[in-house]
């Protein structure tokens, strides 16, 4: 079955999202105690979470109105949240 836009630009979003964010993290590892470098990392896990939840909300209701495509959509909406762990998981080694 063809993948819609929806999907692959869910699927690129989530790895762009990703890459992004474990850029940052890195950076903050190797130039601990960079003040600038964790206030771009909340501005963006801000602004990363808010575009990815466009997308889950898109994926949902493509959800509904294709139910033939129900399994893709899922896998992709699994893809994208699984950042969520992910940015916890960032979060936790810097703050502790």
């Amino acid at each position: 079955m063809q993948q819609s836009t929806l999907i692959q630009t869910s699927r690129w979003t989530a790895l762009i999202s990703f890459s992004f964010g474990t850029i940052l993290f890195l950076t903050q590892l190797v130039l601990s105690n960079s003040v600038d470098l964790l206030v771009l990392g909340l501005f963006y896990v801000i602004i990363a979470a808010f575009i990815n939840l466009i997308f889950v909300i898109a994926l949902f209701v493509e959800m509904f109105l294709r139910p033939m495509m129900i399994e893709e959509l899922m896998i992709t909406l699994g893809i994208l949240l699984l950042n969520i762990p992910i940015a916890m998981l960032y979060f936790m080694i810097l703050f502790n």
